[in-house]
Order: C-alpha cells, then sequence, then structure tokens
C-alpha cells in the first residue's frame, strides 16, 4: 500500500495504493481525503509521533485538509519546520502591477483551468490570498504551495508553475477566454448522451450563457475559458469537439478525479 509508483517521466507519486504519502513541514505524513453531497473529510497519520488526526465536516464549502494542517500545527509544533517566509520585511508588488497575473491558466494535458482574480487589493486562488514572496512568486495564504509566475522575452506573463511540484504536467500557460453572443453559443446547444454511461446532459442557452443540465444535479453555469471550452460551475471542464465540417459533435468532461469522459450529441 505503502510502495511508491513511477510515472511515465520517471518521478514517483505521492500517491500510493489508496493513500497518499508524503511529509508535512518536514513529518512524514500518511492521507486521504473524502467528499460526498454536503460532507467533507480527512484523516492524517504522522507515524514518527504516534500521532493521527481525523476531521469531519457536515459543509460542502469546508475545508478539512487546512483544518488538519491547523491541529498539527499546535500539536506538534516543536517537529516541524517552520513555513517559508521571506528573510526581512515582505516582499511588495504594487496593487497596480497585479492585473498582470489575473486571468485564466490553462494545463494542456489535463485540461485544469486556474482562475486568478483581484479581490480586495490581493491576488487571490480558491479564493485565498496569494501572497507576493519574491519577483513573480508567491506563496498561496500561509501554506507550504506556491504560484511561479513565467514571461517571456518582452516581459508579459505566460504562465505559471506550482512548488513544491510532484505532478506529472505542471505547466500551466495563460489563455485568453473568448468572447461569446447568443449567435456563437447557439452552436453548442443540444442533448450530449453515453450509451456506455447510459446517461445524457442537455446544453442549454439562457440568454446569452450556457447552463449545462442534468435530472440528477443543479443547473451549471458554463463560463468560456478557452475556444470551445468552457468551465461548468467550477466542478468540471467541459471541452466541446467539431467534426471536419466545423460542426459541434461531442462533449468531454475533465474534472480532478476523471478525464476524457465523452459524450456524444444526439
Amino acid at each position: 500500500m505503502l510502495a511508491p509508483y513511477a510515472l511515465n517521466n520517471g518521478k514517483d507519486m505521492k500517491y500510493r495504493g489508496g493513500i497518499l504519502v508524503d511529509d508535512y513541514r518536514g513529518v512524514r505524513r500518511y492521507q486521504h481525503g473524502g467528499a460526498d453531497a454536503g460532507y467533507r473529510s480527512q484523516f492524517a497519520v504522522f507515524p514518527d509521533h504516534d500521532l493521527s488526526i481525523i476531521v469531519l465536516c457536515n459543509f460542502a464549502n469546508a475545508t478539512p485538509g487546512a483544518l488538519v494542517d491547523q491541529v498539527a500545527d499546535l500539536l506538534l509544533k516543536d517537529a516541524l519546520k517552520p513555513v517559508e517566509k521571506d528573510s526581512g520585511e515582505a516582499y511588495e508588488v504594487a496593487a497596480d502591477k497585479l492585473s498582470e497575473y489575473t486571468g485564466l491558466y490553462h494545463q494542456p494535458q489535463t485540461h485544469e483551468v486556474r482562475d486568478f482574480v483581484l479581490k480586495d487589493g490581493k491576488l487571490t486562488f480558491w479564493g485565498m490570498p496569494l501572497n507576493p514572496r519574491s519577483a513573480d512568486r508567491f506563496q498561496l495564504a500561509e501554506f507550504s504551495m506556491f504560484i511561479v509566475f513565467k514571461r517571456d522575452a518582452s516581459g508579459k506573463i505566460i504562465g505559471h508553475s506550482t512548488e513544491p511540484n510532484e505532478q506529472a504536467h505542471p505547466y500551466f500557460e495563460k489563455v485568453d477566454a473568448p468572447s461569446h453572443n447568443a449567435e456563437t453559443l447557439a452552436a453548442y446547444v443540444g442533448r450530449y448522451a453515453s450509451d456506455e454511461l447510459a446517461t445524457f446532459y442537455d446544453v442549454v442557452l439562457e440568454g446569452e450563457k450556457l447552463v449545462l443540465r442534468h435530472l440528477r444535479h443543479a443547473d451549471a453555469p458554463m463560463k468560456p475559458t478557452y475556444h470551445d471550452a468552457f468551465k461548468a460551475d467550477d466542478y468540471a471542464e467541459v471541452v466541446f469537439g467539431r467534426n471536419d465540417d466545423g460542426d459541434v459533435q461531442t462533449l468531454t468532461f475533465y474534472t480532478s478525479r476523471v478525464r476524457g469522459i465523452t459524450l456524444y450529441r444526439e
């Protein structure tokens, strides 16, 4: 269960046989999360300190992983390495410069799309602040996660990577969301079905916005992200496929747990 698996690029995965093996601030940890409609959970074991922490939440927007970290900060304070911070004064980025980093970033292999926005004068991601630590390098809140932006020769932001990085496909490229109107969006409207999964989704047009509809789920507004791609209510990336004549024929889902689930237009 704890034996490592190597990716095709030679890197070992932290996720093993049904459990995540990593370290938290230098302390070895085994962990896994759980989720269902309206519930979230996290279970972490620190084997070298005979400590287990379980967090159960009955709130869909809860962040049990962050809560486990906070409990570990208290119970293992003498064993944990310091959180990485700047030495001396905090690095400053002028407010008018933060807008350079905002926008959508796309991972071509996984089709994940990340959205960086300004809120109350701060750059944010996942609803949490990105704190500048050095030029083009930001820390996500107080977590040990850093976003490092990349520029081209002209100085324009063109993408970012994440540190520490153990992903097979770590680089996200900056993309411009396309502009749509009711006429262009009408090309995507229709029913998309899968005989294998015995289910279907309807893409409907409401005003000048697309909505993804399924019998078992609430309607999901669809936000354009890049060419023929949309984010469905922040839970799935939806990519449409066209035939040789340019007509939309398929709808493919990508989420954190599944990739490349294709449905065909009826």
